[in-house]
């Protein structure tokens, strides 16, 4: 009957190839044909590049020796076969079934990420498979694969079942890209019917879904695996016994091995093939692959009969020789298959032991999925079996037990065991009762998986599910920035990006006494974590460190410490109360590739090395191209990290970074109170005796355009403010500056009627502004001193020599100076030459006002209209010793000297040192109102502003929601009780925002409820002054506890310090005082002198004890916990 139909298939062939029978016309023939040469066992494999590729294998009688696979887009809902591609394959007779022919194509030049049909079979006889579907893979993104073992069946039932897991896995995790297989396949691979039976029933899942198998014991002989499948084994490879091969699928590389061969060195293994294994991962992870992910059939962490087994754990065993180089490889994750029950380890390192690991648990799909963090060693998964065979837990002693069960996750009895031994044989549980399979996605760094089970006796055999576990990778620290926020002297700001697996902010700093950074003995402050607004899988994390030494050197790192996630350790250093100081500045680092990125940021590291001094860094704004492409943020960070970590940056907002809180999600400043931090900030810090104001050019109003009313209003308040506290020098940084030399001086929003030129530069001068910073413009240019009648100021000067070079000083220039010190990055422009700017009148205003130094290399080839691109950079180094300012502007010019910077101008400014005040005191000496001369500001997120706008909090009519845990829980619900403090309208108490003035005052006389005076309040800022503390406050000044300043202000949103809060505890409670008493705290020294006697009177009282490390921190700032507690435990004292 075979020979019938192989002639007859024959002849049919001989009259289609010949025309002498119409192909479209019998159509009875062509019935009887397929049914004599029916398609069989097709499979689809990776083979190529998964992007572009796919492999495909199926089985026919040995009538049709063609093998053709057709494909096409699955564009329109149909399968127009011949309107699409036609592939041509090998065909050859199969080894264990000699009366089939086995046919291999491959579909090449393929789309990415695209869906298409396909059919294959012979198409000389016109005889085909049913239509299937495949997608081929992703350039990059997430994917989601299935993973299953052990379908082997004895019988076609058992082979029923193992088809229907398949079917139902499909079903389950419909998304899935493909299933990996982890061997076993079939029960006796050179027994071709146990492959129709189980290929036969899964044919219609087969056709529609990429199997990526790995050669089990089972299929180990004869080509018995190799020919089922189209895959592409590595050279060596021994294909009688099964194959080992790899494959990319968008950022990760998965590795097939081969437990089936053997050697001296290697049980079941190879000595080739553990070398091919080494080559291919070192390969895959410099290619750039963020996931090594590897298959194996015989594992070396499994938990039931073959965990014993000497090839598993023998001397030269797979638990013995392969787990280490697993670990050694840095593999993530294994696959295993052969021992039919479900386990998962902890992460294994190279010892063969488990690695200390992190977690976080967060919610997926309704489900809490536990993440292992950065894993320090490999994790194991054997997914049970998805066909009818399963073992019990292994017992033996030879194990090891618990020692070897603690390297586990899961590792519990069978499933199956529950329905007790099989009737065949009682060493095993019963049969075909429990199959499993895991669904696995990989999205960026984070892996999470869900295994279902289907138990044939619950809920119709529907898949639920028994595990949810994952692992997130890469959990590293990046973007790191150090900030001014607070007191330059005692504080500083961090910002810091990660994954969104990183939830907590912590930094920890040490002073760098010792040349090495032990962080476990330093301080540790923690901050707050938000969602990127324009990275969505990214947290952002500021926090502060505070109550540091003024001029002391520190180390740092930021992370999370419940992932143990963090930093390179970093340094910086504190202010000094006084004396010289350096700073570099420079602008427009601003770049539209990554290359252009490097390039600036080797600006940065160039200007700190030829500055080595500098003591922080100003940036005039535009620091990337556009703010709201996070990567463009990675780029200039990410290389200039290095840099970033070592110093500090005090930024301007640019108008690149304008918008959606790009700027400010990267900083860590305090902005001002109603500055627009979606576009960007502006705020001011103090550094020694200069006051430094930020400006923030990207504001608008009628007024004035590129700033809003209240930001001018507020400039002039925070300069006059500055003044009166002695600040001797004002600098401002502003990205849209008035004074510039190229594209941007003759634009509308500079030199129109509401212009930055017209309308904020006479108010420099007549602020007395010395000098000013900008952007903007990529040009180099500095001023004469321009008046508020924009005129350049006639001034007088000197020539001194400076490190060998002359510099031209400027005597008490009365106006003010601008600089902008060309770009730090790529970007230039040409002078200006507009007939609006207003030729020779406008540019005698300058000092250094010549064409761009780049505009020798001619026009960029992309922009006619500017100087070529990327040729030259500039930076300036600036220090500032009393009333002397000397700066150094440096070039680098990538044609000359290789690169190296050199110097191009030189100049400075001579300020006539006055005995006006360094800084005003209280009128109550020693008190209250005491202050460095520098305001301290402590830092607080944007979130929680320190000072709660009126109404005052109110007592919550719910539980405080925020203060469960809190170390100071109970004097909070306590103080509440008392009335003396409340929570805010949204059931918070926020315990760790800082206290000012007005609140600390308030909850003060709140609990010793002195007598109210009635009197008026009349100090200059009696209008900033809260009106729900008013009265407290004039209840204070009566009883002698606080006074206001010399310049008759009371400054209600100074925050207080622990200093400060003794003195006023001190005297609320009528604490005795010892005025000779010395204290015992190891940072005594940095109290304030009228200090001492009002801490060591509260430490003597009992009333505080210090934070830790025998330390007060008498200058940092308190916070709402801090003082509800001290105040509660004065009310005590009194009793």
């Amino acid at each position: 009957m075979r020979l019938l139909k192989y002639i007859t298939a024959m002849l049919l062939a001989f009259l289609l190839a010949t025309g002498s029978l119409n192909a479209a016309g019998p159509v009875l023939a062509a019935e009887s044909l397929d049914a004599a040469v029916p398609v069989s066992k097709v499979t689809v494999t990776f083979n190529g590049d998964p992007k572009t590729s796919k492999g495909f294998t199926w089985y026919t009688p040995e009538a049709s020796q063609d093998s053709t696979v057709q494909v096409i887009e699955a564009t329109y809902g149909k399968a127009e076969f011949d309107t699409g591609l036609t592939f041509k394959g090998i065909t050859q007779v199969s080894t264990n079934s000699p009366l089939e022919n086995v046919h291999k194509a491959e579909a090449t030049g393929l789309k990415a990420d695209t869906a298409y049909y396909f059919r294959v079979g012979d198409a000389v006889l016109n005889v085909w498979s049913e239509a299937g579907t495949f997608k081929t893979a992703p350039a990059s993104g997430a994917f989601t694969f299935i993973d299953l073992a052990d379908t082997q069946a004895k019988t076609e039932d058992e082979a029923i079942l193992s088809s229907e897991t398949l079917s139902k896995a499909l079903a389950t995790v419909p998304n899935a890209d493909f299933v990996v297989h982890n061997g076993d396949i079939v029960d006796n691979g050179i027994k071709e019917e146990q492959w129709n039976w189980l290929m036969g029933h899964s044919q219609q899942s087969l056709l529609n879904t990429t199997i990526v198998p790995a050669a089990g014991n089972h299929e180990d002989e004869n080509y018995a695996f190799f020919e089922h499948f189209n895959i592409k084994p590595a050279a060596g490879s021994a294909t009688e016994t099964g194959a080992y091969y790899s494959y990319d699928y968008s950022n990760a590389h998965f590795v097939v091995l081969n437990s089936n061969e053997n050697s001296e060195e290697y049980a079941d293994f190879s000595k080739d093939q553990v070398e091919w294994l080494k080559s291919d991962v070192t390969a895959a992870k410099a290619a750039g692959a963020q996931w090594i992910i590897v298959n194996i059939h015989k594992g070396p962490y499994t938990t039931s009969n073959h965990a014993t087994d000497s090839d598993i754990m023998g001397p030269n065993g797979v638990r013995n020789k392969i787990a280490p180089l697993m670990a050694e490889l840095d593999i993530d994750f294994v696959f295993q298959g052969h021992d039919h029950i479900y386990a998962r380890t902890k992460p294994i390192k190279s010892d063969n032991t488990a690695a200390a690991t992190a977690k976080f648990i967060e919610s997926q799909n309704g489900k809490s999925v536990e993440y292992t963090v950065n894993p320090d060693g490999t994790i194991y998964l054997i997914p049970a079996t998805a066909g009818p065979k399963v073992y019990y837990k292994n017992q033996k002693e030879a194990l090891g037990g618990d020692k070897y069960y603690d390297l586990f996750e899961r590792a519990e009895e069978n499933h199956a065991a529950k329905y007790g031994p099989d009737p065949s044989d009682a060493t095993r549980p019963k049969r075909s009762q429990v199959q499993n399979f895991v669904g696995i996605t990989i999205d960026g760094g984070k892996l999470t998986a869900f295994t279902y089970e289907i138990d044939q006796n619950v809920n119709n055999a529907a898949p639920y599910l028994v595990d949810q576990f994952g692992i997130q990778k890469d959990v590293g620290v990046s973007k790191v920035t150090v900030t001014f926020n607070g007191d330059p002297k005692t504080s500083k700001g961090f910002t810091w990006y990660t994954p969104k697996a990183s939830q907590d902010s912590d930094v920890q700093v040490i002073e760098a006494t010792y040349g090495k950074a032990e962080f476990d003995t330093g301080l540790t402050f923690k901050g707050i974590t938000q969602v990127s607004t324009n990275s969505p899988l990214e947290n952002v994390h500021k926090a502060e460190a505070t109550g540091l030494k003024a001029n002391t050197a520190y180390y740092f790192r930021v992370g999370d410490a419940e992932l143990n996630v963090w930093s390179e350790a970093g340094t910086f250093k504190t202010a000094p109360v006084g004396g010289a100081f350096t700073f570099i500045d420079l602008a427009d680092t601003q770049a539209k590739s990554e290359d252009e990125a490097i390039l600036s940021s080797q600006t940065l590291a160039k200007a700190l090395a030829t500055v080595p001094n500098a003591d922080f860094v100003v940036h005039n704004g535009d620091i990337v191209d556009t703010g709201t492409k996070e990567e463009q943020w990675n780029w200039l960070l990410g290389h200039s990290q290095q840099s970033l970590l070592n110093t500090t940056i005090a930024p301007a907002a640019g108008n690149h970074e304008n918008k959606n809180n790009a700027f400010i999600e990267h900083f860590d400043i305090k902005p001002a109170a109603g500055s627009a931090t979606e576009t960007g900030a502006y705020y001011s810090y103090d550094y020694s005796n200069a006051h430094f104001v930020v400006l923030n050019t990207n504001e608008n109003s009628e007024e004035y355009a590129d700033f809003s009313k209240d930001q001018v209003e507020w400039l002039k308040s925070d300069v006059t403010a500055a003044k009166a506290a002695g600040a001797q020098w004002i600098i401002v940084n502003i990205h849209k500056g008035p004074y510039t030399t190229s594209n941007h001086a003759t634009d509308s929003d500079i030199m129109g009627p509401n212009g930055v030129r017209t309308k904020i530069a006479p108010l420099m001068a007549e602020l007395d502004i010395d000098f000013v910073l900008q952007g903007h413009d990529h040009i180099y240019a500095r001023t004469k001193p321009i008046k508020s009648d924009n005129t350049a100021a006639t001034t007088a000067k000197f020539i001194e020599s400076q490190n060998g070079k002359s510099v031209e000083y400027t005597v008490n220039p009365d106006g003010t100076i601008y600089l902008i010190p060309a770009t730090a990055g790529p970007k230039v422009y040409y002078k200006n030459q507009k007939e609006a700017l207003g030729g020779d009148k406008y540019y005698n205003l300058f000092e250094r006002a010549e064409e761009n130094h780049a505009a020798k290399y001619g026009p960029d080839p992309s922009d006619a209209t500017r100087p070529k691109r990327s040729q030259v950079q500039n930076f300036v180094g600036i220090t500032i010793d009393s009333g002397k300012l000397t700066a150094f502007t440096y070039e680098i010019d990538q044609n000359v000297d290789n690169a190296a910077p050199y110097l191009v101008d030189q100049f400075g400014i001579q300020k006539i040192s006055s005995t006006g005040n360094s800084g005003d005191t209280p009128s109550n000496t020693g008190g209250g109102g005491t202050k460095p001369a520098v305001p301290t500001t402590p830092p607080t997120a944007p979130a929680a502003p320190t000072t709660p706008t009126a109404p005052a909090p109110t007592t919550p009519a719910t539980k405080l929601k925020d203060i469960d845990g809190h170390w100071a829980a109970f004097a909070i619900n306590k103080a509440v009780e008392l009335g003396f403090a409340k929570g805010y309208a949204d059931g918070t108490f926020r315990p760790n925002q800082t206290v000012n003035r007005a609140e600390f005052i308030t909850l003060l006389m709140r609990a010793v409820k002195h007598a109210d005076t009635g009197k008026a309040l009349d100090f200059k800022d009696a209008g900033k002054i809260p009106a729900w503390s008013q009265s407290f406050i004039a209840q204070a000044l009566d009883a002698g506890i606080i006074a206001g300043y010399n310049d008759n202000t009371f400054r209600p949103e100074q925050v207080i310090t622990r200093a400060e809060m003794a003195a006023l505890i001190v005297r609320a409670g009528g604490v005795q005082v010892n005025p000779k008493a010395v204290l015992s705290f190891a940072d005594a020294k940095d109290a304030p002198k009228w200090a001492v006697p009002y801490i060591a009177a509260i430490k003597d009282a009992g009333l505080v004890n210090g934070i830790g490390q025998n330390r007060f921190a008498p200058n940092q700032s308190v916070t709402r916990a801090e003082a509800v507690t001290i105040i509660l435990g004065l009310l005590q004292r009194a009793q």
